[in-house]
């Protein structure tokens, strides 16, 4: 089950086979039939509790994901009570945990949708980040006026980069495998082929001798000769 905000709400896919089953449980788990019809509630109030501002509230910050990655252009969506989009200005203020640096940026209303603010900070360089509802907007005691994510680089290739020799020893041992030398490339083929002596044992096929023709005639000849010497000596 995988959700991501979209808009001025949120976009759920739940992805699975025989989800069907789990409304039709066997007699023993029966006990367990009230989970299924909780779930689908609870996830449908959640739903619509995220589309706007719940009761009692007058403003909310938030952004579309908690990790964005390099180079993606950062925005943040301001919902209020104002009805007028465009009546007010408000700023909302972006810091830089690692350096305490910080400035404004302007929300900009949208016009489709009156009380909702689009707030891009663009694309910012990796680090975490805190933004927060400046000015007299942000005195309200019913919001939620502060929100935080990180900007990373989404490559775990990027972010570790450093050999592990003691790692690829244990996986070659745990493996079955050996660790080759920088220059001893030349043996790759010796190695394999020690592999597949191992790995494979020597199979013993057995043929029987008269399986071949000339065997066979042959013997045929040799018993056809003793025949003869023996009829022509009157032993036969």
């Amino acid at each position: 089950m995988t959700y991501q905000s979209y808009g001025t709400g949120r976009v759920v896919a739940v992805e699975g086979s025989g989800m069907w089953r789990w409304a039709f449980l066997s007699p023993q788990y029966q006990q367990h039939d009230q989970v299924y019809g909780s779930l689908w509630q609870s996830l449908l109030r959640w739903l619509v509790s995220s589309v706007g501002l719940v009761p009692g509230q007058d403003l909310m910050l938030r952004t579309d994901k908690v990790t964005y990655s390099a180079g993606e252009p950062v925005a943040a969506l301001l919902l209020t009570r104002d009805e007028s989009a465009g009546s007010r200005k408000l700023e909302v203020e972006l810091t830089t945990e690692a350096d305490g640096s910080a400035r404004t940026v302007t929300a900009v209303p949208l016009g489709d949708e009156p009380g909702v603010y689009r707030v891009p900070f663009g694309v910012l360089p990796e680090g975490a980040y805190r933004a927060r509802v400046a000015g007299s907007a942000a005195a309200s005691a019913n919001s939620a006026k502060t929100v935080a994510f990180d900007v990373r680089s989404i490559s775990a290739e990027q972010l570790d980069v450093q050999a592990r020799p003691d790692l690829m020893a244990r996986i070659a041992e745990q493996s079955g495998g050996a660790v080759l030398d920088v220059n001893g490339t030349d043996s790759l083929s010796d190695r394999f082929r020690e592999h597949l002596a191992r790995s494979r044992p020597e199979k013993v096929r057995r043929i029987p001798a008269w399986d071949r023709w000339w065997i066979l005639v042959s013997m045929i000849a040799v018993w056809g000769t003793a025949w003869g010497l023996r009829r022509s000596a009157g032993l036969v």
